[in-house]
């Protein structure tokens, strides 16, 4: 789908003009798997036409999955939904607490929204990449309102067991038949635990697949 329709669609502005003007250094921070093969792996399977992410980050993940549409040629578009707000892990754990070392809350507010924009426009393809800054709940109930649906959906926000299920039964809703859902970090307890939960419910199975490093880390409904 045509991105300029979807930001209509949703009552977005491009925000990448404003973006230009930040001036700001590229940051990726981690790659926390970003860099999987295992994207264009469904992307060159699905051959998509709409992509949805859910928790993005600074857009590592996001880009990877831009580059190869771009270099596929296809028309499609990736929204990516994220609060730009961290999750419980950023806050409370000293592994994982990156704000202040990418100074993302410098101010008292976060800043990881404008770091994720300047990070798709210094890859080129801000074109294929519609942020979306808003709760996974709320992100729902508008997409479903405009009636857009998905061929492939990565999952990768809140990993907490109530919310990823949650997510699963509310997103499995917005896919397309024979689309793809697939998410990261199975070797969470909150998201192992939330996994087989959904499938045990809809009498589903997973499939576990390794990233780059080959450690067990992606999972795919």
């Amino acid at each position: 789908m045509d991105s300029e329709k979807i930001y209509e669609k949703l009552n977005l502005k491009n925000p990448y003009p404003y973006a230009k003007s930040l001036n700001l250094s590229i940051n990726h921070g981690p790659d926390w798997g970003g860099n999987s093969d295992v994207f264009s792996k469904f992307i060159e399977e699905k051959k998509p036409n709409l992509i949805l992410e859910l928790g993005t980050f600074l857009g590592n993940s996001t880009i990877t999955m831009a580059k190869h549409i771009k270099q596929l040629n296809l028309n499609c578009t990736i929204i990516a939904v994220d609060t730009w707000l961290g999750s419980e892990e950023h806050w409370l754990t000293e592994k994982c607490n990156l704000m202040h070392l990418y100074k993302n809350f410098e101010f008292g507010i976060s800043a990881m929204y404008d770091q994720f924009l300047t990070n798709v426009l210094s890859e080129g393809v801000e074109n294929y990449i519609i942020p979306m800054p808003t709760t996974t709940d709320t992100a729902y109930d508008v997409l479903k309102h405009n009636e857009l649906s998905f061929d492939i959906i990565y999952m990768d926000a809140d990993h907490r067991e109530n919310v990823v299920y949650n997510d699963l039964k509310k997103y499995k809703n917005l896919i397309n038949e024979n689309g793809i859902i697939f998410g990261h970090d199975i070797d969470w307890d909150g998201v192992k635990n939330a996994v087989e939960r959904f499938c045990k419910e809809k009498t589903l199975k997973y499939n576990v697949y390794n990233d780059n490093e080959n450690h067990p880390k992606f999972w795919k409904l």
